[in-house]
């Protein structure tokens, strides 16, 4: 859409369906559809677990013709929606276009931000006058607009879910309707926020009602995304974690990365950025046959090594005017300032066979290291320093590693001292094809969108690469970018108020800004202006994992170990636990078995390494481990799943009960997961029925439905006694979160109180998993719903501790 910030045309162009004369009626934008003969009804009433619609069933029931419904929905859910958040007459003229051919008409955003601009002026800061009457205009008009948008998100999110679950007729002009609505919802929702902000808001419990209108899965983008050969992997990751503004913004921008063969990769995999046995190093610009390829002095490298030290090498050149360059090594002695190297061994710069890489790779890195040594003598000595001055020295993982099998203690050596490498490094200078598109003018927002859009983010290793130095450089077409200075702009953006003078770009610099932050947490910037980015160890674990959960590694054994040193672990543990290796003489079943058994063997090394567990991990799906004591561990971490309730895991209902939470941790003795968490207790309930409205005594309720496999209590008795719902945090009312149905067993373990001064234990009770399911909390009593015919009571328990573990893999199913 043509209101984002692009330059020429923006690629998506969606028709407009309504008659020449149309005009919105300019009436209740609630009644429109009844007034216009529509019963959405149906559409308003769907659960968490069925957020679709049998359209033509649906139809059945009305008088109206399919082919009405496209034309219809975007009537209301576009123009009607525009005129009545922004409270003024729109004009069918102001929002579409004709094209080239002057007959096709289609919608165009162009007008938009004016629109926004005009209707900010409306509500003027509250300093500047009467602020009672200025804080009852903003809270009127909040709350007419809040109630509307419940609507829309529950149509929205039916309509998002049938095109992405059924094949329909219509879908093409289903799909067009839902994105020019879930654009204009998400950026009128994200303005009003700011707009119409007041003392009282209620921020998360509003964000999390509305969140559908934010993200989701457009199925016009991912057939745009799939004709344009993008990568399947990518489709996935941007549709999960941007919001529609966002992907249709980075579906604009582009990526270099069409140009690989993605043909074989998967939702969950990219096949074609890995550098597998049939990897061969890249040069840039120029025939392999004319380029020299330069080597690492590897006697010297393996002598630093050995004495314990970190090599770093500098570049000298043999001729004049920096010609015949080659290699020397030196070791980091802690006044050294160097540069570490990031990057994807796929795009090029790495090396499986040899410690060397071409001279046109190295001539190109170290345009970029000079700009630095530049940028650092600036800011050292004030003044103007030479662009040709002495060049930083450098680590490499392909030069400074010694790849030959002889050197495997080395290798171990390098990726336990890596957390060190990177972390004392005086920058990480990033390299990424994508981000050659780049200068160093490019908007905040681009930069952002690039450095999510990219491989390089994608890569399990590449995390601590870019979340432990104090600075990282990221190399563009004519030098680097320091990402730091994204925070600057950021800043800057405020003082400029550029919500009421460039509002699309004020939200899409907020949307960069959240999902870059979320995808490369900082334990701490010394050079930020405020707190907000230093972080308790359990917080940045937590923030950590999350983010690393959507990243990838060639070698799945690698998962552990990138884990530990990213966190400032000692790996050793892990690296101990030897992955076995492919022999003539064991089937590839055989082997696979072995592999897998050592995965979990170096899952739970880890395991016993963090201080404090993620409550996420806890309420994940997937499979599980199969090791007693940890089954209620997932097998991997890299995966979707374990990250969607990585916003829902706060503890803001322990402050409010004046409750401190301890962090879940793993028992001594390996008895479970100790984990301090609110509940929902049910006396018995009967597993017959997959959705049940729970009754509590303090007058709270819920509606909870099962999320696992019922084929496990095939055989057994349906009903079941003492059973509880342990919940990642005390819900507000209309909240709803996923959590984990347990049968409280009547045993009792002994565990270490982690948070008494003194090595004290106390007994808690075992909780068995039972499954997954997902729960919400009405204020009263909750509305009709005809899926839900079975009535349970319950008690609420605030919060307390429980040792929770699947004690016999028989008695869940292993994928929950």
């Amino acid at each position: 859409m043509d209101h984002l910030p692009l330059e020429g045309e923006a690629p998506i162009i969606l028709p407009f369906l309504l008659a020449d004369d149309f005009k919105y009626d300019g009436g209740d934008f609630d009644s429109y559809p009844e007034r216009c003969g529509w019963d959405f009804a149906i559409w308003r009433n769907n659960d968490r677990t069925h957020r679709d619609v049998n359209i033509e069933e649906w139809l059945r029931t009305s008088s109206k013709v399919r082919d009405e419904l496209p034309a219809f929905l975007q009537a209301w859910l576009f123009f009607g929606l525009l005129s009545f958040a922004l409270d003024t007459e729109v004009p069918v003229e102001d929002f579409t276009r004709l094209l080239e051919d002057g007959h096709s008409k289609v919608l165009t955003t162009a007008k938009l931000e004016t629109y926004m601009i005009e209707f900010s002026a409306r509500f003027p800061d509250p300093a500047d006058g009467d602020q009672e009457r200025a804080w009852g205009d903003r809270r009127k008009q909040k709350t007419r607009f809040w109630t509307s948008m419940s609507s829309v998100a529950n149509v929205l999110t039916s309509l998002a879910g049938t095109l992405n679950s059924r094949i329909h007729q219509l879908g093409d002009k289903l799909a067009q309707v839902q994105l020019a609505a879930s654009l204009i919802s998400h950026t009128l929702c994200s303005y009003m926020r700011e707009v119409l902000k007041t003392p009282d808001d209620k921020s998360i419990t509003q964000r999390l009602s509305l969140a559908p209108l934010e993200f989701g899965r457009s199925r016009l983008i991912i057939s745009k995304m799939t004709a344009n050969k993008w990568c399947p992997h990518t489709m996935n990751r941007l549709t999960e974690t941007c919001s529609y503004n966002m992907q249709a913004y980075i579906y604009a921008l582009g990526t270099a990365r069409t140009s690989q063969d993605h043909s074989k990769c998967t939702s969950g995999y990219c096949c074609a950025n890995q550098a597998g046995a049939d990897f061969e190093v890249q040069h840039i610009g120029c025939p392999s046959s004319d380029c020299d390829m330069i080597q690492t002095p590897l006697r010297e490298v393996v002598e630093v090594l050995e004495r314990g030290f970190i090599p770093l090498l500098e570049v000298r050149f043999k001729g004049r005017n920096y010609t015949n360059p080659y290699l020397v090594v030196k070791k980091a002695d802690g006044n050294t300032p160097y540069a570490a190297i990031s990057h994807v061994w796929a795009d090029g710069l790495g090396n499986p066979r040899a410690n060397a890489i071409p001279s046109c790779q190295l001539a190109s890195m170290l345009r970029s290291l000079q700009r630095i040594q530049y940028i650092k003598t600036s800011q050292i000595d004030k003044k103007e320093a030479k662009e040709a001055g002495p060049m930083m020295p450098f680590w490499l993982d392909t030069l400074c590693i010694p790849v030959e099998d002889q050197y495997q203690s080395l290798r171990d050596f390098s990726i336990e001292k890596m957390h060190e490498i990177y972390q004392q490094a005086h920058c990480t200078l990033v390299l990424d094809p994508d981000f050659i598109r780049l200068n160093r003018r490019s908007g905040c927002h681009e930069v952002l969108s690039r450095v999510c859009l990219s491989g390089w983010i994608t890569r399990l290793w590449t995390f601590q690469e870019g979340s432990l130095p104090p600075i990282v450089y990221i190399r563009v077409k004519d030098g680097v970018i320091d990402l730091y200075s994204i925070y600057m702009w950021y800043l800057r953006r405020h003082n400029r108020d550029w919500l009421r003078s460039r509002p699309v770009v004020d939200l899409l610099v907020d949307n960069s800004i959240a999902l870059f932050a979320g995808m490369l947490p900082r334990k701490q910037d010394k050079r930020a202006p405020t707190d907000d980015y230093s972080k308790s160890e359990a917080k940045f674990i937590g923030d950590s994992l999350w983010s690393m959960a959507f990243r990838m590694t060639s070698r799945p054994g690698d998962e552990t170990v990138c884990f530990a040193t990213t966190l400032g672990f000692n790996p050793a543990s892990i690296l101990d636990i030897e992955l076995p290796k492919m022999t003539s003489d064991i089937s590839s079943q055989e082997h696979q078995a072995a592999e897998l058994a050592a995965q979990e063997k170096r899952m739970v090394a880890f395991l016993n390494l963090l201080p404090s567990v993620p409550l996420s991990i806890l309420f994940s799906s997937g499979e599980r481990l199969s090791t007693p004591g940890y089954r209620w561990a997932p097998r991997t971490l890299l995966h979707p799943e374990t990250t969607l309730l990585g916003g829902a895991m706060r503890q803001s209902g322990a402050r409010n009960q004046k409750n401190e939470s301890p962090n879940a941790y793993v028992h001594p003795k390996g008895k479970g997961l100790v984990a301090f968490l609110p509940t929902v207790h049910l006396p018995r309930i009967d597993f017959k029925y997959t959705r049940w409205q729970i009754v509590c005594d303090d007058g709270s309720s819920f509606r909870a439905g099962n999320l696992f496999d019922e084929s496990s209590f095939v055989g057994e008795k349906n009903e079941k006694k003492n059973i509880n719902i342990l919940l990642p945090a005390i819900l507000e009312a209309n909240e709803d979160t996923v959590g984990l149905i347990v049968s409280t067993s009547s045993f009792a373990y002994k565990t270490w109180d982690p948070k008494s001064p003194r090595f004290s234990f106390r007994t808690i009770p075992a909780a068995q998993v039972l499954g997954r399911v997902f729960v919400k909390r009405y204020g009263s009593s909750p509305p009709p719903d005809p899926g839900t015919d079975y009535v349970v009571h319950g008690a609420t328990v605030k919060w307390k501790s429980w040792l929770v573990n699947c004690f016999d893999p028989s008695d869940v199913p292993r994928t929950f």
